[in-house]
């Protein structure tokens, strides 16, 4: 009854049905990020990304946040980072 609830209070629900999750092919594409109130979308990204675990590789979604980093900022893309961790 309890999960009944909660999908009926539920705004957005995501779903995978193509199975990118199930095989771990997940991409962030930094240029479609979109935003809105005080947070601009490469700052979303930052924060995606200080979220992240860099240790952690073999996370799918942790993975997919770097490289999206590395493809907006370049070899340089950890200099991002420090303002926010």
């Amino acid at each position: 009854l309890t999960a009944l609830q909660e999908v009926a209070s539920m705004t957005v629900l995501c779903s995978d049905k193509t199975g990118t999750l199930t095989t771990a092919n997940i991409t962030v594409m930094p240029d479609q990020i979109w935003t809105t109130g005080e947070f601009s979308a490469e700052e979303c990204l930052i924060l995606a990304a200080v979220a992240s675990n860099k240790a952690n590789v073999d996370d799918a979604i942790d993975s997919a946040v770097f490289r999206a980093m590395k493809t907006k900022f370049g070899a340089d893309w950890e200099d991002q980072l420090r303002d926010y961790s």
